[in-house]
């Protein structure tokens, strides 16, 4: 029994045709189902406790996790395939970039839903 995730001979890899992003999630399916598991079981344990809302926002720190995860391949994969050489400098204003994206949309998110947060 193989592994579909793993390129063997038989398989060739169809991959270059597609575009970086769906490169990406592809490459991450393992790491977004997991991601997936974990924000159902936030519900399913927060769910029957009364604290819908804490399961929600645990799922949605999940899903923004993931989210980072999946775009931090994206980076990688862009940077890869140009060929050109990526300085340090480079590499940190596009984490400090991603990450500050991530962190916005959670501080938003945070203040809208202060009195439930």
């Amino acid at each position: 029994m193989t592994d579909p995730l793993i390129p063997t001979s038989e398989t060739p890899p169809e991959t270059s045709s597609l575009p970086p992003m769906v490169r990406s999630v592809r490459n991450q399916r393992r790491a977004l189902l997991m991601a997936a598991i974990l924000a159902i079981a936030a519900f399913w344990i927060t769910i029957p406790m009364g604290k819908w809302e804490t399961g929600l926002f645990g799922a949605i720190g999940i899903a923004l996790g993931a989210i980072n995860h999946v775009l931090t391949e994206h980076s990688l994969l862009k940077m890869v395939e140009s060929g050109d050489d990526v300085t340090r400098k480079q590499y940190a204003l596009t984490s400090l970039v991603r990450l500050l994206g991530i962190s916005l949309t959670a501080l938003v998110l945070s203040v809208v839903f202060w009195p439930n947060g």
